[in-house]
């Protein structure tokens, strides 16, 4: 694995930044309350995409039953599947970094759809509430967020290491 030079995200501001993360999910969009932006999950993916720490599977977990928490969600149904998304991720990362963040779209796509997936199997499991089709637009209206925070958060100016010889 490869991984950038940049330092990882302190925990005080991750969890800032969980914090409005899950603000985001809860609150609704006007004109369109059934449809949420997962911006938790955004976050969980650019932080095993770009920000890679040695402890991702337990940053999901705790991530994802903080979402549950937040969002009256059953305990355990986010956690599940940002858990599976942190352990799969490091499979692909080093491919996916390489591309562009529009060539990345269509993997975000497919695993937000995956995250969707789960969670509306465990509320029909748990509720008998079967998904409607605005699951697919908020996982599309929520991907349109990725190439705008892997540009916003990747312009930053990268460490650059020299070598002092004596």
């Amino acid at each position: 694995m490869v991984f950038s030079e940049r330092k990882p995200v302190p925990m005080p501001i991750y969890l800032i930044l969980v914090l409005v993360a899950c603000v985001v999910y809860v609150t609704p969009i006007p004109g369109a309350p059934n449809i949420r932006i997962d911006a938790v999950a955004l976050l969980v993916l650019y932080i095993n995409f770009y920000r890679p720490v040695a402890w991702s599977l337990t940053l999901g977990f705790c991530t994802g039953l903080l979402q549950d928490l937040v969002a009256f969600a059953p305990l355990g149904q986010h956690a599940l599947g940002l858990v599976l998304i942190c352990f799969f991720i490091p499979w692909i990362r080093d491919s996916l970094r390489m591309l562009s963040p529009a060539k990345q779209l269509p993997l975000i796509i497919g695993i937000l759809m995956f995250l969707k997936f789960l969670s509306s199997w465990v509320t029909a499991l748990n509720l008998g509430i079967l998904p409607s089709l605005d699951a697919v637009w908020a996982v599309l209206l929520t991907s349109i967020f990725w190439p705008v925070i892997v540009t916003r958060l990747e312009s930053v100016p990268k460490i650059r290491r020299t070598l002092i010889q004596p």
